[in-house]
């Protein structure tokens, strides 16, 4: 039986951060990281981690918002309130 690594990236072509591994990436360097969760969609459990490795890499300038009862990708949905919000904030 052949096995996987934990993300399935036969040819090796994706950079480790972009596979979503937050306890195994290297964001040395990054510039200002922003992260919107809903925190209904599965990828908020993530945020902590995410958190972790900013720290962990001496990310000072980044935000983690996590915006309860909401969905994936919602600040993409400005007819909605917090996506409206989400996305002025992200412009500014």
């Amino acid at each position: 039986m052949k096995t996987f690594p934990k993300f399935y990236n036969p040819e090796n072509k994706l950079s480790q951060y972009l596979l979503g591994c937050a306890d195994e990436d290297d964001y040395t360097g990054f510039p200002k990281i922003i992260m919107y969760f809903g925190g209904d969609e599965i990828f908020a459990a993530e945020a902590p981690e995410y958190e972790k490795a900013f720290i962990r890499c001496g990310v000072e300038d980044y935000i983690i918002h996590v915006e309860p009862g909401l969905f994936h990708a919602y600040p993409m949905f400005t007819f909605v309130k917090e996506g409206k919000r989400g996305e002025d904030e992200i412009i500014q």
